[in-house]
């Protein structure tokens, strides 16, 4: 994403203390915005794929704030695996095999 690239800076270049900072404000938002999604169930009742869900999301969250890795498909890959985790959720729910096995 060139355009964005001014803003947020190039990823594997250092950035500065206000493309962090920008970067921090569009990390929040979409956290918070990937919470409301995901609903209670990713943090009210803790099984083994929403703590593993939960730790991945949150090291990308990271790495997307630090400049560690490129910014937008960073978000995206978040955002997918919260509607993964959404996926399989709803099939844990319907399916007492898939309900067994993931949790």
């Amino acid at each position: 994403m060139d355009i964005l690239e001014p803003w947020l800076g190039r990823h594997g270049e250092a950035i500065t203390w206000w493309q962090m900072s920008l970067r921090a404000g569009l990390v929040l938002l979409l956290g918070i915005g990937l919470v409301r999604i995901a609903g209670t169930r990713l943090f009210g009742r803790w099984g083994a794929l929403d703590i593993i869900v939960s730790v991945i999301i949150g090291s990308n969250l990271s790495r997307a704030l630090t400049g560690n890795a490129p910014f937008v498909a960073t978000l995206c890959a978040s955002t997918v695996l919260v509607l993964l985790h959404l996926a399989l959720a709803h099939l844990a729910s319907r399916w007492s095999p898939a309900g067994r096995l993931l949790k």
